[in-house]
């Protein structure tokens, strides 16, 4: 099935040097009004991630209009974010419902220290302005599945108990384990597939929304089975 555009979203784009801000709004009334910071790179941004968010956020039951602005940089770390200002200008911006907070890919391995303390300064300043903070529990490599089990006890010991963990590279690791015809890497080893980002924004979906159904209509170009599988996926891994 083609891809579905609301009529209802509006896309303001700012782009600047290395870093991108998207804001998603839909206008309508008969929907509840949810708005997300993402502060990250390419895995955020990756097949306009946030988009395939907010679409399934409207086609959904109850229905969610979804205001999403994202401060992105390829490659960026939280601690050059938080150094750069952008993002913590983007915080202090508006009021936030959630601000999703996504490390460079093997940052929680490769500096786990820096890692641990960006996070603190990011949850602090997010819980200050009185919003919930998410992190973005990435994938690992395609090449070194074993980086999953770090990435997630690092990711877990960041939040504590002051933040939502959107558990992402567990539900990457399921597919892999367990229907490796659904290839969610590109042919770098590392950035995401449409499969892949449809995947991220489903576990999204299931985390922070809660729906009470995990049936969804398909607004991909993908396989119709195919994008179910993946929401029942991500269904089982948000519960």
């Amino acid at each position: 099935m083609q891809r579905w555009l609301a009529q209802v979203l509006i896309l303001i784009a700012v782009v600047a040097v290395g870093v991108g801000a998207l804001i998603w709004i839909n206008n309508e009334q008969n929907c509840q009004k949810v708005s997300l910071l993402f502060i990250g790179n390419s895995h955020t941004y990756g097949h306009d991630m946030p988009n395939l968010l907010a679409e399934l956020a409207a086609a959904g039951e109850p229905r969610y209009c979804l205001e999403i602005k994202t401060v992105v940089e390829g490659g960026a770390s939280l601690a050059k974010h938080w150094n750069d200002g952008a993002a913590l200008q983007a915080l202090q911006s508006q009021t936030w419902q959630y601000v999703v907070l996504q490390e460079r890919s093997l940052g929680p391995i490769e500096d786990p220290q820096g890692f641990q303390q960006a996070t603190s300064r990011w949850l602090q300043a997010i819980h200050q302005q009185g919003a919930t903070p998410v992190l973005f529990v990435t994938w690992a490599r395609e090449y070194a599945p074993e980086q999953q089990s770090q990435l997630n006890a690092a990711y877990a010991q960041a939040a504590g108990q002051q933040a939502i963990l959107v558990k992402v590279g567990a539900a990457w690791q399921y597919v892999r384990q367990h229907e490796r015809s659904i290839a969610l890497y590109e042919p770098d080893q590392n950035h995401a597939t449409l499969n892949g980002a449809y995947l991220t924004a489903c576990v999204f979906y299931t985390t922070l929304l809660r729906p009470p159904s995990q049936s969804l209509p398909n607004l991909t170009d993908l396989p119709d089975a195919q994008a179910q599988y993946l929401q029942q996926v991500a269904w089982q891994i948000a519960q």
